[in-house]
């Protein structure tokens, strides 16, 4: 992937946060 800078985006059950190159996957209960 690419280098976004600081693209959070956001799904029904789970809440997606990429920055850079890093992927941050946080669940939401």
């Amino acid at each position: 992937l690419t280098t976004f800078s600081a693209v959070s985006v956001s799904t029904s059950p789970i809440s997606v946060r990429y920055s850079g190159d890093h992927r941050d996957f946080h669940l939401r209960c």
